[in-house]
């Protein structure tokens, strides 16, 4: 009776120092598992600690990926409603390209293009405060809140349509009427100014 109770008293301390190994894996981030002392664990026990530090580590890297990944389609979705390559010019690059290797796992979602995410107006703590794979709940960015360089870049990231419509909307009475705009894209523009102008006048 005495050996078993001193044999479990054994293995009690080694799941100890097992589970402390584990629990310091997420301090220890890209530095890798520490090596294990001699005579801190029998030889064998502290080759499964290392191993089980670094398979711990690789899982939560490859768990943090997967969510930054989640989050960033989420952002597509939310600043230019799934357009991609819109979403690449608005962080200033050429195309999708970029947003699309980050997406599909071959290229990672780092904590600078993160940064430049969540510089972008009503963005903010997208991915620094989410909950998982679930951004915060933020409050919506009024245009006439927003800075001119990041209408700016809205106007650019947009596609050729939408960029026509504010071309139409902002037109001056003394400027001549683009070729592509037919009477009818023409009405509808004037009706939607119309509306706007009632609502504006209501809430006044």
């Amino acid at each position: 009776m005495a050996g078993q109770a001193n044999h479990e008293r054994k293995s009690i301390s080694t799941r100890l120092k097992l589970q402390e190994i584990i629990d310091n894996c997420l301090k220890v981030g890209k530095k890798g598992p520490q090596t294990v002392s001699k005579g801190y664990f029998p030889s064998k026990t502290a080759t499964f600690a290392t191993r089980a530090c670094a398979t711990f580590i690789s899982m939560n890297e490859a768990h943090i990926a997967q969510q930054r990944r989640e989050l960033l389609s989420k952002a597509i979705d939310h600043l230019t409603h799934g357009d991609r390559s819109a979403f690449g010019r608005r962080l200033g690059f050429k195309d999708g390209a970029f947003i699309r290797q980050m997406l599909n796992g071959s290229r990672a979602v780092s904590e600078k293009t993160i940064r430049h995410i969540e510089s972008i107006p009503g963005m903010r703590g997208w991915f620094t405060q989410a909950e998982g794979n679930e951004p915060p709940t933020l409050p919506p960015v009024h245009v006439a809140d927003a800075s001119p360089d990041d209408i700016a870049a809205r106007y650019h990231a947009s596609s050729v349509p939408m960029q026509r419509l504010v071309e139409l909307v902002l037109r001056q009475p003394s400027e001549p009427v683009p070729e592509w705009a037919t009477p009818a894209l023409l009405s509808v523009v004037t009706a939607g100014l119309v509306l706007a102008q009632e609502l504006d006048a209501k809430k006044k």
